[in-house]
């Protein structure tokens, strides 16, 4: 995990070493319900990086996702000033 502010620009950063995603399924991943692989015991409904991705859109910001064989990186920014505002509501609270 990594955060960081440079230029304007908030970024969090999660990575994993576990198995790459297939480029024809990274199109994919952000659709509502969709679920690489569905297996028993599997949970999740496939919500979970499609809600994070309209939470970046709405806020002016993107997440993104880069898998290799070494990694797989989901990437979430913002507009500095938009995260410092979530930052702070989220205190609030």
């Amino acid at each position: 995990m990594r955060a960081r502010s440079d230029y304007g620009v908030f970024e969090l950063s999660v990575a994993n070493l576990g198995e790459p995603i297939k480029p024809e399924i990274v199109d994919q991943l952000f659709q509502p319900f969709y679920r690489a692989s569905a297996g028993p015991d599997q949970q999740g409904l496939g919500l979970g990086l499609y809600i994070a991705s309209a939470i970046a859109s709405a806020h002016g910001g993107t997440l993104e996702v880069e898998s290799s064989a070494a990694e797989t990186c989901f990437t979430f920014r913002l507009p500095a000033n938009t995260a410092s505002d979530l930052l702070q509501l989220a205190a609030q609270s």
